[in-house]
């Protein structure tokens, strides 16, 4: 599994693993305009921040979402201003791939919370409960990581019903990680940089909710946990 193949010209190049308008839908944002994603800038893009929180254009590589260094609790949420994605029935099967490196200024990589995916509209506030230490979003799918959580993991919501598949890694710091996750209407199957980690038989499914792309970063102590993401896609089956 997996998308990013270099290039002969040293770029990355995105093979669709399912063919465009046969039966799939594809969205692919690869966040490389850069320019800062806030609703003056681009409207598609709504962004809130908890403290401090910055978002910054990472050259031609994605965006960067930086909470301020010194202060626990700061971060920021980008999320589609209008969400739109609806996934459909729970049979319907989807591919979902990233690419995500958190880099802390100091302290511990547990001590961060993020999420990168696809979610229903929530504010920063909504995303976890005052600790940090679990989850308050209700829909959608997504590569998440809760304050003090010693691994990364798929959670799938549906109306607040939450399934949570550990990766059993957590993210070292500057280290790019390629997050993926296949349902086959079934069966969940995640892989980090293109080996298979886990597996999991559905229990949730995402329903018909709609939703954004959605990236958050908090800080769970007071040093800062950068988080950049290069690209996200996703393919739901029709």
């Amino acid at each position: 599994a997996g998308l990013n193949v270099e290039s002969g010209s040293g770029g990355q190049v995105v093979p669709v693993p399912f063919a465009g308008g046969q039966g799939w839908k594809i969205i692919y944002e690869p966040f490389t305009d850069g320019i800062d994603f806030t609703s003056t800038t681009l409207p598609k893009w709504q962004q809130t921040a908890t403290g401090t929180g910055t978002t910054s254009p990472a050259g031609i590589h994605g965006v960067s979402l930086l909470p301020k260094t010194t202060s626990d609790n700061s971060g920021l949420h980008l999320q589609w201003t209008t969400p739109t994605l609806v996934f459909g029935s729970a049979g319907k099967k989807f591919y979902f791939e990233t690419m995500a490196t958190v880099t802390s200024s100091g302290g511990t990589m547990p001590e961060a919370e993020s999420v990168v995916g696809f979610t229903s509209d929530v504010q920063t506030t909504g995303f976890v409960d005052t600790l940090g230490t679990a989850w308050a979003w209700n829909d959608g799918v997504a590569f998440c990581h809760l304050d003090a959580a010693t691994e990364i993991s798929l959670v799938v919501g549906n109306g607040g019903t939450l399934q949570t598949i550990g990766i059993g890694q957590d993210y070292v710091s500057g280290v790019a990680l390629r997050l993926a996750c296949y349902y086959d209407g079934s069966t969940y199957r995640l892989y980090v940089d293109g080996a298979e980690v886990a597996s999991e038989a559905r229990v949730t499914a995402p329903g018909g909710t709609a939703c954004g792309a959605s990236l958050y970063t908090k800080d769970g102590e007071a040093q800062s946990k950068d988080l950049l993401v290069n690209y996200l896609y996703l393919a739901v089956e029709l």
